[in-house]
């Protein structure tokens, strides 16, 4: 398993997770995490091009990162990518492509 954004992590718990407790626990989580092996990753030259591949396919119109995440999903070959971002998960045409296209399956959590 690919943890590729350990940022977009620490956002959720940041403004989302209002009760202290509850914010220790997702810090817990997220070492559990990598505990069990979980990668921690960035993006290399091959998920650019697959950025701009994915910007072609479909009109994007979203944030420029949110595609590189995707795109370093699928180089990494992960069969699932996570995201909260409304951005993305209201993009149904993109993501039915990006799953017949490259098998990487984008869902909410």
């Amino acid at each position: 398993m690919t943890l590729l954004n350990l940022g977009e992590l620490n956002k959720v718990i940041i403004y989302k997770v209002k009760e202290r407790d509850n914010k220790l626990k997702a810090i817990e989580t997220i070492k559990e995490w990598l505990d069990e092996g979980i990668e921690l990753c960035s993006p290399q030259f091959e998920a650019f091009r697959i950025t701009l591949e994915l910007r072609d396919m479909i009109g994007w119109g979203g944030e420029p990162m949110d595609m590189l995440h995707i795109a370093t999903a699928i180089e990494k070959k992960a069969k699932r990518f996570v995201t909260i971002e409304e951005s993305i998960l209201n993009k149904k045409v993109f993501i039915q492509k990006v799953k017949t296209e490259y098998g990487l399956k984008i869902t909410e959590p």
